[in-house]
């Protein structure tokens, strides 16, 4: 809070509000309560630290209700922003939203059962299109499984439609899409007993095939609420949908290869080691796509490669790498360990290649003594030759309190911005000060407060 801003030649009082309220009433009830609010859209730039409060475009408020069973569950919720950058461009209202999903599976059945329901009233000032949307998807599974392999055919029926206002001039505000979802998961275990340093060791080889069909629906009529595409990873090879909400549904006609091995500890049971590789072929053009996009015409999908592995004594590491149809041609490379132990003493050890960056990322939380910590971030650019990210801090406290600072350095902009952080903690009760706890977790991987 500021009564009077010097620097403003109206002398303006400049404030920043919030707070956010999580209760669980019993096993089943939840609520989720978050408020933001400002005075001025430059408030969070010329008060706030670093790159997020810079970027921040706008502040969320959320009333949510959830009610949750081992078979179905429910939610509604309000959810509006304040824009920063103007109404018209911020993200859509929800007022409100209604879900309801439904997944069993009753004793003695050959069949699964499972029914999501969402609707949705988006809403946003000026011109741009809003309106009703409402989501439904029942699925009926018939899941085999034995101990050396498992089949499971599903069939979906996906039904979305659209009550708008402010359509584009020409398209239809009345819009229903329903389509078939088919999909066939395949796959087989063996297994067989090796000894490894007079350790018994299973290892496991699984190789499984996906089959997913969906037929293509025309969707250029249909607005984009709140959908976007997934990112490609191992798990994109077994998804019904490439889209990650209900105003694109992708078109599909496509077999997923993979196989899987495991070395797993007899005696503990811990996993040592996972490899994974699979890819998916296309057997026809992906038409869907979100606005702007073009048609992806390629037959495979790049080939995907992924190993992680316990390395004991708190260590464990991960590989992974993509590559185009062209096996020489790397679209994607990440190699990373991680340490952690009883103390919540952490080490990240990271390598990312992408054609577009390659850096570096290290990373720090040590403990000195039962009362002291020291924290530390190295991000590294090295296709700019430049840091993106520097933190350095210690933390220092008891049973009772707790008090922290953090020197940080980014890259924003062209420049780098330095800041200093501080933070006083009353264990249970409050804290003053800078939230270094959010700081921590977005930049130190495995990061938890000392109480957690």
């Amino acid at each position: 809070f500021l009564p009077d801003d010097r620097e403003d030649p109206k002398e303006t009082t400049r404030y920043l509000s919030s707070f956010k309220v999580d209760s669980k009433f019993n096993e089943n009830l939840s609520t989720e309560i978050k408020y933001s609010q400002t005075g001025d859209k430059n408030f969070l730039s010329d008060f706030g630290n670093g790159l997020y409060a810079i970027s921040t475009k706008n502040l969320e408020r959320n009333a949510q209700i959830n009610y949750n069973t081992e078979t179905w569950s429910a939610m509604a919720r309000i959810q509006t922003y304040q824009s920063l950058s103007g109404e018209s461009s911020g993200p859509y209202k929800r007022l409100p939203q209604v879900s309801f999903n439904y997944d069993e599976r009753p004793e003695g059945h050959k069949f699964a059962y499972q029914f999501n329901s969402d609707f949705t009233h988006f809403s946003k000032s000026g011109s741009s299109v809003q309106g009703n949307r409402i989501d439904v998807m029942p699925t009926l599974r018939m899941p085999i499984r034995e101990a050396h392999f498992h089949l499971i055919p599903s069939v979906s029926v996906s039904y979305t439609g659209y009550r708008l206002d402010n359509q584009t001039a020409g398209l239809d505000p009345n819009i229903n899409r329903t389509a078939p979802i088919f999909s066939l998961d395949g796959g087989l275990y063996f297994d067989r007993s090796i000894s490894v340093k007079k350790e018994s060791i299973t290892q496991t080889l699984e190789p499984r095939i996906f089959y997913l069909y969906v037929p293509e629906k025309n969707q250029s009529s249909i607005p984009i609420f709140d959908t976007g595409k997934h990112g490609f990873n191992f798990n994109s090879l077994f998804r019904e949908n490439r889209f990650n909400g209900p105003d694109r549904l992708g078109d599909a006609d496509q077999i997923s290869l993979a196989i899987i091995s495991r070395l797993n500890h007899d005696k503990s049971g811990r996993e040592i080691l996972k490899a994974s590789l699979g890819g998916i072929y296309y057997r026809r053009d992906r038409k869907v796509q979100l606005p702007s996009s073009a048609v992806e015409t390629e037959n495979n999908s790049p080939l995907i490669a992924d190993i992680s592995s316990d390395l004991g004594n708190g260590w464990t590491g991960n590989a992974e790498i993509q590559s185009n149809s062209d096996i020489n041609d790397v679209s994607k490379f990440l190699i990373q360990a991680n340490f952690s132990d009883s103390n919540k003493n952490l080490t990240n050890l990271a390598y990312k290649y992408t054609p577009d960056n390659t850096h570096t990322d290290m990373s720090v939380i040590w403990e000195i003594n039962n009362k002291t910590r020291v924290l530390g971030r190295w991000n590294y650019s090295i296709s700019d030759s430049q840091n993106i990210e520097t933190l350095a801090g210690l933390e220092y406290g008891h049973c009772c309190w707790r008090a922290r600072t953090v020197l940080r350095e980014q890259r924003i902009n062209g420049k780098d911005e330095l800041s200093v952080w501080l933070q006083f903690e009353i264990s249970g009760l409050t804290n003053f000060g800078d939230n270094i706890d959010n700081l921590l977790g977005s930049s130190i991987r495995g990061y938890q407060k000392e109480n957690d």
